[in-house]
């Protein structure tokens, strides 16, 4: 992360001063204000601390700006669009957090010419397009099935069922899992979204066992996948 975000910096730079005649390298980090505490932030932080104690950008220091998409489509278009109306002002993006906000927002940079990094989003189309200013921290969908399959196969599971978020990640990597699970051989057995209650997972559970299931493939993220996992051991 802090090798990505000195690259970005020094690809970049804004013309800014501090007092000590720094030049200030601005970056924008974008996300729901409720997932960006804690460790994510932290590691800004620790990032941030280390670019400028190294002097790593030499004569340059870098601050952060971050702004809230509250996780909603409208707020994070503007949000991208008020950073891209001062893309002179920053060097690069960090974000979005989730793909239905991501994808259309990384249209924005890329249009501004703002380099835009995203820690989170494995949606394929995000860089389906060749963009020349959006890059990505995280395997696709697509790479992450294809390698879960792969171990699938490997260990001889012949029968996995699907378990998946109704949700714009949960969806995808469960269609890239099938298809990649298709291309191997193995068979899917089920898929599911979001078991209302404990009697559908029972009912569930009783029809992987009737369909001889050896594993269960989880599309879904910690720590929501948790519950699901525990109750499946």
């Amino acid at each position: 992360f802090v090798l990505a975000l000195t690259i970005s910096c020094s690809a970049i730079l804004s013309s800014c001063s501090t007092g000590d005649n720094k030049q200030v390298v601005k970056i924008a980090v974008v996300g729901p204000e409720s997932r960006m505490t804690g460790e994510f932030k932290n590691g800004i932080g620790l990032a941030v601390n280390e670019i400028n104690n190294n002097g790593y950008l030499k004569d340059k220091e870098v601050k952060v700006k971050y702004f809230d998409d509250k996780r909603d489509l409208s707020t994070g278009i503007e949000v991208a669009q008020r950073i891209a109306d001062n893309a002179d002002s920053y060097s690069a993006v960090i974000g979005h957090w989730n793909a239905f906000i991501n994808i259309p927002a990384a249209a924005i940079y890329e249009t501004a010419g703002l380099t835009a990094i995203t820690p989170m989003v494995s949606s394929p189309d995000l860089t389906r397009d060749n963009s020349k200013y959006i890059f990505r921290l995280v395997p696709t969908d697509k790479d992450e099935a294809k390698k879960m399959a792969e171990y699938a196969k490997n260990k001889g599971y012949d029968n996995i069922a699907v378990c998946y978020t109704d949700s714009d990640y949960g969806r995808g990597l469960a269609r890239e899992f099938n298809s990649a699970c298709a291309e191997r051989g193995i068979n899917i057995t089920d898929n599911h979204s979001d078991f209302v209650d404990q009697n559908d997972f029972d009912r569930q559970y009783a029809k992987w066992e009737a369909l001889d299931t050896k594993a269960v493939f989880i599309a879904d993220s910690l720590p929501y996948a948790k519950d699901l996992i525990e109750k499946i051991r």
